[in-house]
């Protein structure tokens, strides 16, 4: 009896310890789940097959290494870091890796966005993407709903930027914890802010942008005057000056010689001297040596499949 109690008791270990190293890559069905299982969009027979084609997992793991980048221990301290970041901020940071297939990089950021927004994440937050395909290796950072405010494109480039050469050498729980450090210095920056200068001269501080319901990165623009009005006011304007000035040209003879113009007998010069009355400075963006490796700015757009917005870091290969 009790050899029979001990092989039924290593069973049972052995049943529930793949479920424990692997929960991380574990999917659920979708089939016979309300609304397929997503809580933020619906599902319309035009986005329905890309949401079957998502993994359907645990919202509340966070981590989910399909493509076995990291190891169990790795997984467990890279947990507790993004527990105390979501604890923090309110944001949800989900790390996602995949060995996936491409063409275009635009595959990898619809796979990712659908990844986040077809699961039960928090409309607010945060998913960095590392695509481990052997022959193109690539990492993007993402973000959602308000999360945009503090982490916006230019933001999610610049740290991009800063994990390259980790992420590049392979060194991924070094790179994930640095970019979770970053992600807390960012958020104590504070939210995505315009500076402008008032009418007295003093340079002001104003959040003129929000997210829309769409989950859009949009910019508050005031005019002070209505638009159409002073585009037709405008067309006006510039319609009775080039009137005047065909008129005027009509009255002037024709000149074959600019001394024509010239009355030699009234002309007396007294002072000559050059002045600079205007500079013109052109600059150009070059970006830091490491996003050179196939990478570009950020940008805010429409989510895959789902209609939804998200701001990029652009990407990066390597």
């Amino acid at each position: 009896m009790i050899i029979m109690k001990k092989i039924y008791l290593l069973f049972i270990i052995l049943l529930l310890f793949p479920t424990i190293i692997l929960a991380s890559t574990n999917t659920k069905s979708r089939e016979g789940i309300e609304n397929y299982g997503v809580t933020k969009y619906e599902v319309t027979p035009k986005n329905k097959k890309y949401v079957l084609d998502t993994p359907y997992v645990d919202a509340s793991e966070k981590l989910y290494d399909f493509a076995e980048i990291l190891t169990d221990e790795e997984e467990q301290e890279l947990y507790d870091l993004i527990s105390g970041f979501n604890e923090k901020t309110g944001f949800d940071l989900v790390i996602l890796t995949k060995s996936l297939p491409y063409t275009d990089d635009q595959e990898n950021e619809d796979y990712a966005t659908d990844f986040y927004d077809f699961n039960d994440f928090n409309k607010n937050g945060i998913l960095f993407f590392r695509n481990d395909y052997e022959e193109d290796r690539y990492f993007d950072l993402y973000s959602f709903g308000d999360a945009q405010l503090y982490y916006y494109d230019t933001r999610l480039s610049d740290l991009l930027d800063e994990i390259f050469d980790e992420i590049r050498n392979k060194e991924y729980l070094s790179s994930i914890k640095h970019l979770i450090s970053r992600l807390n210095d960012y958020y104590d920056y504070g939210k995505l802010e315009n500076y402008f200068v008032d009418n007295d001269g003093f340079l002001r501080e104003s959040n003129r942008y929000y997210i829309d319901e769409n989950g859009k990165l949009r910019k508050i623009i005031n005019y002070q005057i209505p638009i159409l009005p002073s585009i037709i006011i405008s067309a006006i304007i510039s319609l009775i000056s080039v009137a005047s000035m065909v008129k005027k040209n009509k009255m002037i003879r024709n000149a074959t010689d600019a001394t024509v113009y010239v009355d030699e007998g009234n002309i007396n010069i007294l002072v000559k001297r050059d002045e600079l009355v205007n500079s013109i400075t052109n600059r150009t963006y070059i970006p830091p040596a490491s996003s050179s490796s196939g990478g570009g700015g950020g940008h805010s757009s429409s989510s895959g499949h789902s209609g939804g917005g998200h701001s990029s870091g652009g990407g990066r290969h390597g």
